[in-house]
């Protein structure tokens, strides 16, 4: 992808997140941002201490998961984070340190998180494949890579590989995603499809009743439109 693709990706990241100001500014969505870092949490919890853990949050707009995170170290990295500063600095967590960069070129030294988070990110930025190779470097041994995101399948996977959106000019099949999360010296520890709580962020799109909406809802129906999870661990050299 060429970095005016990639520039025009961002222009129009920066549209929709001021198009959803008012929703993401609501008391019941920021309950719902939480109830997903919660149910994350659980999740990691379960293969990890996450208390005294550092972790980092790659691309995690207005909505930040890593605000709700039980962590003492808590940092988080968007290329827009000087806009999401502007927009949503009140909603944002005083104890996360929020920077404006690239996941191509994050600004740490090797191995200095303990748990990378990285949901819905790859497919907008400029080369996943340079993102998911940072973000195996700033991991420690023994540390946990966590990715989720929205895949496709089907007539929507062919469709949006012709015709890739503005802010996503990425698409990838669950398959395919797990294909570039084959990263050496990790080790995949769990993986989920479609959980049930996940699920709900394609609902609070679909709620919007407009057409766009009501065929995502089809898509995820027909299975075509899917959240998939997986969490990796670096093994030690």
């Amino acid at each position: 992808m060429t970095n005016t693709r990639w520039r025009a990706a961002q222009r129009g990241e920066e549209r929709f997140w001021k198009g959803q100001s008012a929703a993401i500014r609501s008391p019941e969505y920021r309950r719902r941002v939480e109830a997903r870092a919660r149910r994350l949490t659980a999740w990691l919890g379960k293969h990890a201490s996450l208390r005294d853990w550092s972790v980092l949050e790659v691309g995690g707009g207005g909505t930040q998961l890593v605000d709700f995170f039980p962590s003492t170290v808590r940092v988080s990295v968007d290329p827009l984070a000087r806009f999401y500063h502007q927009a949503f600095g009140d909603l944002l967590s005083g104890g996360v340190k929020l920077l404006a960069c690239r996941g191509e070129e994050l600004p740490f030294r090797d191995a200095a998180f303990d748990l990378v988070v990285c949901r819905n990110v790859l497919d907008h930025v400029e080369s996943p494949p340079r993102v998911v190779a940072e973000l195996a470097r700033v991991l420690r041994p023994g540390g946990l890579l966590y990715v989720g995101m929205n895949t496709l399948g089907g007539p929507l996977l062919y469709y949006r590989y012709v015709h890739p959106a503005t802010e996503e000019p990425h698409s990838f099949s669950t398959a395919r995603l797990e294909t570039l999360l084959q990263i050496p010296g990790f080790v995949v520890r769990d993986k989920k499809l479609n959980d049930p709580e996940e699920m709900e962020h394609f609902d609070e799109a679909a709620g919007s009743g407009n057409l766009r909406a009501r065929i995502r809802s089809l898509f995820v129906a027909l299975s075509c439109l899917q959240f998939f999870e997986i969490l990796l661990q670096k093994q030690a050299t």
